[in-house]
């Protein structure tokens, strides 16, 4: 399945963008649970546009334990004082 979550900083400033999308690589190829994950930074600024995307894919059964995941968790607390808004979709 893929689970993808697209990020509206509060202030969408290239730097921010760059430290939210190392914050979200510091989870590449450390959760044994994710089969491959991307991080990429909009360069469009349109007013329809996030700033910052993160796919994730794994196995349907595993979103839960992705979401409780340690390093999951440590990654959300430290960006979230960059973020503004987040939006999911999921599916198979």
């Amino acid at each position: 399945m893929t689970h993808i979550v697209f990020f509206k900083l509060k202030e969408p400033t290239p730097e921010n963008q760059d430290q939210l999308a190392a914050i979200l690589n510091k989870m590449q190829g450390k959760i044994d649970l994710v089969h491959e994950m991307e991080v990429g930074k909009d360069f469009l600024h349109s007013d329809r546009s996030f700033d910052v995307a993160l796919i994730v894919r794994l196995d349907k059964e595993n979103l839960d334990a992705y979401q409780k995941n340690a390093l999951h968790c440590a990654c959300k607390k430290e960006f979230a004082p960059l973020v503004a808004c987040s939006k999911t979709v999921d599916f198979e």
